[in-house]
């Protein structure tokens, strides 16, 4: 997905990817946030695929690391690498500075593909899964309330 939401500005429509715009703060931050997840995304796979050889359940200290990996890459998600958020944390306007902007309906997809993967996928016991959940939960609710939500000054124009 990290890879998608920097190749398309629009919806599978227009290959034009953010990675070639660093020409404002908000862009720098998306591009950052997209680029560690990416790469921190890669080092815990290989973490994972290392730990889970033969074993059924992961090693306490590998799951504390990846516990702590989702919770921050979640919390970051929400912030820098939604393009209405991270626009409104520097103070300006997602299509003044990205020409276009999603609602949370992938942000929200992406939360729960994040919690049904580690729910599925992994070895991870279910009161730690219970931490990613509620990260997800606060993560979201703190950043809409903060920034509001996309299309809300479309809603409170009379």
């Amino acid at each position: 997905y990290s890879l998608y939401a920097v190749s398309f500005r629009k919806m599978f429509t227009k290959w034009e990817s953010t990675m070639t715009m660093w020409n404002t703060p908000p862009m720098v931050a998306h591009n950052l946030a997209w680029i560690f997840i990416f790469s921190s995304a890669l080092a815990i796979f290989f973490l994972l695929k290392s730990a889970t050889t033969r074993v059924t359940c992961l090693p306490r200290h590998v799951e504390w690391i990846v516990v702590a990996w989702v919770c921050v890459c979640t919390t970051f998600a929400c912030l820098f690498c939604n393009r209405w958020r991270v626009s409104k944390l520097f103070h300006s306007h997602p299509t003044d500075i990205f020409g276009t902007w999603n609602y949370d309906d992938d942000l929200l997809l992406s939360l729960l593909a994040i919690n049904a993967f580690c729910s599925i996928g992994t070895y991870i016991r279910f009161r730690m899964l219970v931490a990613i959940a509620m990260t997800s939960i606060v993560a979201y609710g703190s950043t809409a309330a903060a920034f509001d939500i996309p299309g809300s000054e479309e809603r409170h124009v009379t």
